[in-house]
């Protein structure tokens, strides 16, 4: 698969490409390393480790590899994640505390500030807006020293879940807002 298959689907022809955590859909501990054959007969290398070739990773990374190579699979999450930023962008609007947003597909960030003016970053927004999502049930990626969230949804995700997901950021957002007032 390797290169060939990162051409077909992106467009550019990388001469290395390395995957890893996502490989096996977040369930498994698996990486890869894919080069074109002038590349790869040059290496002298030996790779072993605990998980090294372990069959229920090698299945899943299958599994994953097929659902990406699906017909418009790619599309469809460049699309929701489009829809998703859009949705994004108009939180940004609406709350001060909201810095900018950016993404691409579907991982996703959603910056906060403490002054738009000044761009100066609001780490502890960023932990109660998290914080908050967690009681309806949405985790969003974040860390105690970010001043931003990462929503990096399943790339199967059905829109209406997503939509469920972003109400749920956006309830939050607002109710941060509210007590900063």
């Amino acid at each position: 698969m390797g290169t060939q298959w990162a051409f077909e689907h992106t467009g550019v022809e990388p001469d290395l490409v390395v995957i890893g955590k996502g490989l096996s859909g977040g369930i498994m501990p698996i990486a890869a390393v894919a080069a074109r054959g002038d590349i790869t007969q040059k290496a002298d290398a030996y790779v072993a480790s605990t998980y090294s070739g372990h069959p229920a990773a090698c299945v899943a990374a299958s599994k994953t590899l097929e659902i990406l190579a699906r017909p418009g699979f790619l599309e469809r999450v460049r699309e929701q994640g489009g829809r998703a930023l859009r949705r994004l962008e108009q939180m940004k609007e609406r709350y001060e505390v909201v810095g900018d947003v950016r993404g691409r597909g579907l991982w996703l960030a959603v910056e906060f500030v403490k002054d738009r003016s000044t761009r100066a970053k609001d780490h502890l927004v960023a932990a109660e807006v998290a914080r908050h999502c967690l009681r309806p049930g949405l985790y969003l990626t974040h860390d105690s020293i970010a001043w931003f969230v990462r929503v990096q949804p399943p790339l199967t995700i059905e829109e209406d879940l997503l939509d469920q997901g972003l109400d749920i950021l956006e309830d939050a957002i607002a109710s941060v807002s509210r007590s900063r007032e």
